[in-house]
């Protein structure tokens, strides 16, 4: 599978003060919440 065949499902995704807020791609328009118990200020993304 490549980028473009998963970009549909990825949603929007953004980070303010080592929180991270995404809108899943599932249409109910609900974001998650990702907030670390101790902000570091790096955001590691991993790719394959």
């Amino acid at each position: 599978m490549s980028v473009n065949d998963c970009m549909p499902f990825l949603g929007e995704m953004i980070t303010i003060g080592g929180t991270m807020v995404w809108l899943p791609t599932d249409g109910n328009d609900t974001p998650d919440f990702l907030i670390p118990k101790r902000d570091t200020g790096d955001v590691t993304i991993h790719q394959r």
